[in-house]
């Protein structure tokens, strides 16, 4: 009897052992400080991947001088692995931090949160069905009800993708200030320093941004210049190397 029992307990440990990893483990993936120093946000996952190709969950943790703010669970679409520093981008703003939460498959999660402990997740636009066919917008339409800060996280979020694809390492990638025109993200790639900035909205009504070298001094100064369409996010290079 003794045996059995000793038996029951040892599964017992080692079930509760497997479901604390699977489920309950709580794992800190990356952290990152406001500017001024005064909050930090962290971004934990929390127990293993569904198995085999589900989503991941996580959370992120708000705090100001180390006491919480807000607490935000979290998914992910990673193909059945981990989350790393690389599933989001964090974007502090006057009023609150926007984070871009990445998922390699699905689309992309944008959550905002203010400093006095307001939650805010922005639903993405629903996908037209294939056998709708959309009327042309007239000229007067009135523009997406997207809030500019949360575009220019998006924008950034896809630029950041175009550049890593095409050869620069943005893995350091730094944003500084908010994700508005007085907003850039800071990086380094292969030794060389770099400035992404918002320019201008050109008369197609792209947004278009500028990607700067700033180090080494001898080849500082402006790499090119992107135009990013606000309806599709995509990327074109303008060539162009002068104001």
């Amino acid at each position: 009897m003794k045996t059995a029992k000793y038996i029951l307990l040892v599964l017992l440990v080692l079930i509760m052992s497997v479901l604390y990893i699977t489920r309950w483990r709580i794992q800190t993936v990356d952290q990152q400080t406001s500017p001024d120093g005064t909050y930090t946000l962290t971004l934990q996952q929390k127990g293993d991947p569904e198995w085999p190709f589900g989503p991941v969950y996580g959370r992120l943790l708000l705090k100001e001088q180390g006491n919480l703010i807000s607490q935000t669970p979290v998914s992910a679409g990673n193909d059945g692995t981990d989350l790393t520093p690389g599933n989001w981008i964090v974007d502090w703003q006057e009023d609150m931090v926007v984070v871009v939460i990445r998922s390699e498959e699905g689309e992309d999660n944008i959550y905002r949160l203010s400093y006095g402990g307001e939650v805010q997740e922005v639903e993405p636009e629903d996908p037209s069905k294939p056998e709708e066919k959309q009327e042309p917008e007239p000229q007067h339409s009135e523009p997406t009800p997207i809030l500019e800060s949360d575009l220019h996280a998006r924008e950034y979020e896809s630029l950041r993708a175009f550049l890593a694809d095409s050869g620069l390492t943005v893995a350091d990638w730094t944003m500084v200030g908010g994700a508005k025109t007085e907003g850039k993200a800071v990086f380094s790639s292969d030794g060389e320093q770099y400035e992404l900035a918002f320019h201008e909205r050109d008369d197609q009504g792209r947004d278009v941004f500028v990607l700067l070298r700033t180090q080494p001094e001898d080849r500082a100064g402006i790499v090119t210049f992107y135009a990013v369409d606000p309806a599709d996010m995509s990327i074109t290079d303008l060539q162009r190397t002068h104001w």
